[in-house]
């Protein structure tokens, strides 16, 4: 807040200010009223930063005095977005600088939601992804290293972003393309048994049973209750389980509805010979 006055020529001004940041719900004012010499103006913007557009509202009035400086009144609302399409994605967002990426998760993530900023810090993002589709960093500069931060938008539905940064270094005026995690997002934890009891302490390898060419081999162990837990699987995927100690195997999978944390029953195999 500020104010000023100039006796010799009996003119004045005062406002308050609050400006906007870049992170969505950002909020600013400037209000203010004045006088010089016998015209007298009170003034009002107010900018408001949303997901998929930025708004501003400028309102003036002015009069002869301060009783009368509602006589005059003016009044303009601007709403700016863009539309930005990398490969086949589609997103909506605030204007875009010069160069931009639109951001979206994994389609096997299904309405899992992503947030981006240029740094992520107190919660405070960019652009997130929704009904609209993809999230839009529209404020990336040309021709400059620079880094995309991102995170799952709802934590209590999290998935692994993997390392949540990605180094760009954009030509003039161009956009990228990112797919946020893979359809390796479900862990599983589970109990191992045989006719004596929990197999404990027993390691082997989990493998695809279904020929799925991505999936990586697993290290498979169960602790001393015969307890074990696995991640990096995929929903409606099944896979194999080799224990070269006992020379046993089983087979399980990953149900459709199951989430990103599947409690399996507990597996019996059979007893050594």
């Amino acid at each position: 807040m500020n104010a000023d006055y100039r006796s010799r020529i009996d003119n004045y001004r005062a406002n308050i200010s609050r400006g906007a940041d870049n992170s969505i719900g950002s909020f600013g004012y400037d209000a203010g009223i004045s006088q010089f010499g016998d015209q007298t103006q009170a003034d009002v913007q107010v900018q408001y930063v949303s997901n998929r557009f930025a708004a501003r509202a400028d309102v003036t009035s002015s009069g002869n005095s301060i009783g009368d400086v509602f006589a005059q009144q003016r009044a303009r609302v601007q709403i700016s977005s863009a539309i930005a399409f990398a490969d086949d994605t589609f997103a909506i967002g605030r204007p875009v600088t010069n160069s931009f990426a639109v951001a979206s998760s994994h389609p096997a993530l299904k309405s899992q939601g992503i947030v981006t900023a240029r740094t992520l810090e107190g919660s405070e993002y960019y652009a997130r992804s929704g009904a609209l589709g993809a999230a839009l960093q529209g404020d990336l500069s040309a021709y400059s290293e620079q880094n995309i931060q991102f995170d799952a938008a709802d934590p209590e539905d999290g998935f692994d972003v993997g390392d949540g940064v990605v180094l760009v270094e954009p030509p003039y005026r161009s956009g990228y393309k990112l797919v946020i995690g893979n359809e390796y997002f479900v862990s599983v934890i589970g109990r191992l048994e045989d006719p004596d009891g929990p197999v404990t302490l027993e390691s082997g390898t989990v493998t695809s049973a279904d020929g799925d060419e991505g999936f990586k081999p697993l290290v498979f162990f169960t602790n001393r209750q015969g307890r074990y837990a696995l991640f990096g699987l995929a929903v409606g995927k099944r896979y194999r389980v080799e224990l070269p100690q006992s020379g046993r195997q089983f087979e399980f999978s990953v149900p459709e509805d199951g989430g990103a944390l599947v409690r399996l029953e507990p597996v019996q195999v059979p007893a050594v010979e």
